[in-house]
């Protein structure tokens, strides 16, 4: 029987009904995620891939957080550049439920993740939801890191738009 699920860290990832249709090898000289977006930048004109190419892109990000032991956002922007909506939210929700385990970036990732669920909630035309997605990135809005403050600033600045 086919594994339905791989495991990225403290993630289960439901795999794809395409998963073993897409071949992606991670080099050996990848070490950060930084390191992997610069290299599916090149590989796949955007460190998402492209209409054309995003489920590469995307098995190519699982395989390389599971291997490095990071945390698989980027699952969810493939999805949301292959316009698969709501796996792109399914992923981030279940992200954002795991947000307590990254102790480093908890805060980050409790901002950035509403954020982009916001943004998708607005996209497919659901206001109610992208309001209460925005509202939850914005309450990070005093924060001494300068980065969160950014998303938790726009998504102060979505929730005006949408009043």
């Amino acid at each position: 029987m086919v594994e339905e699920f791989i495991k990225i860290g403290v993630y289960n990832f439901k795999k794809p009904e395409w998963w073993d249709n897409i071949n992606v090898n991670i080099p050996e000289n990848l070490k950060t995620d930084n390191d992997v977006r610069g290299f599916t930048e090149k590989k796949y004109n955007s460190d998402v891939g492209t209409k054309n190419n995003w489920k590469e892109a995307l098995k190519f990000h699982a395989l390389a957080a599971q291997k490095l032991n990071y945390y698989p956002l980027y699952i969810a922007f493939c999805y949301r550049t292959g316009k698969e909506y709501n796996l792109a939210i399914q992923v981030f929700m279940e992200l954002y439920e795991l947000a307590e385990t990254q102790t480093e970036n908890k805060e980050w990732f409790k901002t950035y993740i509403p954020f982009n669920l916001g943004k998708i909630f607005n996209t497919i035309n659901d206001k109610e939801n992208a309001k209460i997605w925005y509202t939850k990135a914005s309450k990070y809005i005093k924060n001494k890191d300068t980065s969160i403050v950014h998303y938790a600033k726009r998504a102060l600045e979505e929730l005006e738009y949408l009043k």
